[in-house]
This record gives C-alpha cells, structure tokens and sequence, in this order.
C-alpha cells in the first residue's frame, strides 16, 4: 500500500481479483464452450464419456475418458452429504469433440449438497468499481469490493454465459458491461427466469428494454445519501438512530452504494469506535454567520454492516462532551449555528467527495435544512441535481426554540427573507415543517407528527407512514425505488 502505484484507480473501470480453493487433481481440467464461443475452465470436476460408433454412451478408451478426480478422497460417499441426485440420463451438454458431461450421483457428483470445495474448486471473484478517478487507500477498496463477492462453484455452459464469468457476479455493474454486447446482439437470456428480452432496431425499445432491467429485475445498483442527527451504534438506541441504521444496512446489503453522515458529538468514543481523519478532506471551512469554521470530516466502519459513517466535526460546535444539552439539561445557546453548520457541512463534504446521490434521505430537525440548501443553492450542480430528496419526521424534538442566528445565517447566505418568516425563534416542529417544503416525500417516522404531515399535505407534498420502516426497511427501499422510476419515466 506504500507504493505510489497503488490504489489508482480510474472511474468506469473494474477491478478483479478471483481466490480460488483448490485440491489436488488426476488430470487438468477440460475447458467447456461457452457462450458466444468463450472458452471456460470451470470449477468443477467434469466427468466426460465417449459416445460408441452406434450412438450409445461407453467407455471402451482412455481416449474417450477424461474424467477428472480428485487424488486425495475427502469423503469417499458423496450422497452422504444430502440425497443423490440425477443428471446422468439426460447429459447438459454434447461437446463436439463426441464426448457427453455428467453431474449426476451415478458418477460420484452430489453438486447440489457437497462442500464447495467438495468437487474442484470454489471461486470467489472480487470486484472494485471506482466511483472517482483517485487514488484510493486499502481499506476504501476492501469497503467496496465486500459488497459485491461472487461465488462460484459449478459452472454449466448450458445457463452461463461469457459475460456472467468475465464479470463474475450478475449486477449493476455486470449489467452495463452486458448491455454494450446485449444490444449489439439484440436479445439476452435473463439467468434463472428463461426468458429472452427480444429486440429490434428501434431506439425505444431499446429503452424500454434498460428499464426492464433496472427496475423489474433490480439490477441497477443505486446511490442513497443518508443524513441523520444520530446514528446507532454511535449514539443510544432510539427511533431516529435504529431507523437510520437499519434503512442504510438494508439499502447497502441490496446492492446499492450507500454513504452516511451524522454529527461528530462530543460523547462519541473516537478509540471505541475507530473513529480517523479524512486527511484528502481537510482544509475545508463552512462559512456560518461571516465567520469561517474548519470543517473536519472523519470516518469509522459499522461494525458487521460493510458500510461506513461519515462525521461531520468541528472543535468549537461538536468537542463538548454532550449531544444538544449540558449536565443540567439545558439546551445549548448554539444548537441554531450547529444546525446550520452541519447541514452545509454534510453537502459540501459530499461535493468534495464527487459522490452523485440519487436519492438524498434525511432524518430529524437538525439535519432539517438540507432539503433546502440543496434546492436553492444546488439545483444546477451536477452531483445533486437529479437526487429525489426524502425528509423523515420525528417525535424527538427540542424544548423551547432555536436563537436567532440560524435566520441570520440563512440570510447571510443569501436566502431571500420572505423565506425564512417564522425562523426568528424556531421550535422543531417549525424545522421539519420547512423540510417538508423543500422535499420529494415526507416520511413520517414516528407518531406525533400529525402537525408537520397536515402542513406538508396542505402544500401537495407526498406523506408516507414510515412508523414501521426500524423494523420493516425493506419497504423504505420500495419507496426509494418508486422515486426511481418516476424520474426515468419523466
């Protein structure tokens, strides 16, 4: 990792590395014809017989018996594992040399219940897909290339083509390689449902035929921007931090590219938690009020998520050892700058990253002024113009109000005071109620939120019942996907 030759990496590019686990063979193994005639060694042992001058199956030659077995026996009775299996009286496939494969039991193969391992080798192919031309660390690529493990250990010409093995797992970022070939080709066999996608010339079609694929099948692997105040395990369990949790683990196991910012509170154990520097980040400031604050960006790994959590930090905002009240319990004098500093802080870190969400998520008051800043002062750069952008209400609120220096500092940026009436002394219901304004959809993620979701239903804006999305985060997806669709249909 010291050279300088590591980690560049170019966007649009992949990156593979396949690990095999092998044992000991009598013979190498055969290569089998794949599609579009892409010669493939696969993992498996192949048992081949020759077929007699009158068309029966024997095995009267050496020439004609190229079965390959393992030199060391494991387990000598492979049924032993599972029932056998058949695949013997109808071979998958004739080669054209004259000679027949089989993976039935009658041959000593058991596919479907022996260890990977058991009969060959066991593949895992590994793939980094580079989002920005840079150079990236070992533990950025090993973040990425987690998501996206293939295992592979049987291989039949007969249900893969070359392009799932050149590839290595059949996704978002295998299905743009296939697309270039697939529409050259004007057909492709979507594995596992046998069905072919037929089309002809027509650039509609064509269209029509992408869309099927990334929406129908959910091959598409998409971007979501998570925006939260709190986040579990950082903070304690509570509705807005196992939410956001559990909708960025969900979203990332799915496929998709997933990045999440929160505050980097005083309370927070950097050792614990692992907590380093984003040094490519540093030398930014946000301006809050004609006044320059450093912004300090650092990062830490979910434990068991694959996924990592960017911290919005700042010494003079965010070093108290405390979330948003003192030991007495007192609200802070300036919640109002903190929660201007860390809305403007979490969009231009994504900027500086040149990460493009497609959808932006946004959870609880202090995260509230993100919908806004992102249409008014974003709608025409290319990483945030095309994002839908969700806001999720909650019943965790503040006391009392903000002090005047978040309307001052809106102001100072420029925001015409017609809309920030009412920001003179704001309560929290009065910063999810200007969320909702400026967002896509409005989820409400707990009850008593009655009042901002009549507010954004009085002014067109979609409401959903998010109340059971901590334990449900699949359907928060279904929204995701639904924004999705319409945009690409418009």
């Amino acid at each position: 990792e010291q050279s300088p030759e590591f980690g560049n990496a170019v966007a649009g590019n992949y990156y593979m590395m396949r690990i095999k686990m092998s044992k000991s063979r009598n013979r190498p193994n055969i290569t089998l014809g794949g599609y579009d005639g892409f010669q493939v060694t696969p993992p498996q042992d192949v048992a081949t017989f020759g077929v007699a001058n009158d068309g029966t199956d024997g095995n009267f030659s050496e020439h004609y018996n190229r079965t390959v077995r393992e030199t060391i026996t494991m387990y000598s009775r492979p049924t032993a594992f599972g029932p056998p299996v058949a695949g013997d009286a109808t071979p998958s496939i004739e080669r054209g040399d004259g000679l027949k494969m089989w993976n039935g039991s009658s041959f000593g193969y058991n596919f479907p219940y022996t260890p990977p391992y058991y009969h060959g080798d066991a593949w895992c192919d590994l793939i980094f897909a580079p989002s920005e031309t840079r150079k990236y660390s070992l533990d950025e690529i090993l973040q990425e290339v987690q998501k996206y493990p293939y295992y592979t250990r049987y291989w039949d010409p007969a249900t893969h083509d070359a392009m799932r093995d050149l590839t290595g797992y059949q996704s978002a970022l295998a299905t743009r390689l296939i697309l270039k070939d697939f529409l050259k080709r004007s057909f492709w066999a979507v594995k596992g449902l046998k069905t072919r996608l037929f089309l002809g010339k027509s650039a509609k079609k064509r269209y029509l035929c992408q869309l099927v694929l990334k929406h129908l099948f959910r091959m598409d692997s998409k971007r979501v921007l998570f925006i939260s105040q709190e986040i579990h395990p950082y903070l304690p369990e509570n509705k807005i931090s196992s939410t956001t949790l559990a909708l960025a683990k969900k979203t990332n196991n799915s496929g998709h590219q997933v990045r999440v910012f929160m505050p980097r509170f005083g309370v927070i154990n950097e050792r614990r938690h692992q907590l380093h520097e984003v040094i490519r980040l540093s030398g930014m400031n946000v301006v809050i009020n004609d006044m320059d604050m450093p912004l300090i960006i650092k990062v830490a790994s979910v434990p068991g998520a694959r996924m990592q959590v960017y911290f919005i930090d700042n010494e003079e905002y965010f070093k108290r050892k405390f979330t948003y009240t003192d030991a007495e319990g007192n609200y802070f004098e300036d919640n109002d700058e903190r929660t201007l500093f860390f809305s403007k802080g979490a969009i231009d870190t994504v900027e500086k990253l040149g990460w493009k969400p497609d959808v932006i998520h946004v959870h609880g008051w202090m995260s509230a002024l993100v919908p806004m800043y992102l249409k008014l002062f974003q709608s025409e750069n290319p990483i945030f113009k095309d994002a839908k952008v969700i806001f999720s209400a909650y019943d965790n609120g503040f006391d009392g109000t903000l002090g005047p220096k978040l309307k001052a500092g809106m102001e100072f940026d420029e925001i015409d005071p017609s809309l920030t009436e009412g920001l003179e002394a704001p309560t929290s219901v009065d910063l999810q109620k200007l969320a909702a304004k400026y967002s896509d959809v409005l989820i409400l993620g707990e009850e008593n939120t009655d009042e901002v979701a009549e507010y954004a239903k009085s002014i067109g804006v979609e409401v959903i019942d998010g109340s059971a999305f901590m334990d449900q985060p699949e359907e928060a997806i279904k929204v995701y996907e639904s924004l999705l669709v319409e945009s690409d249909a418009e």
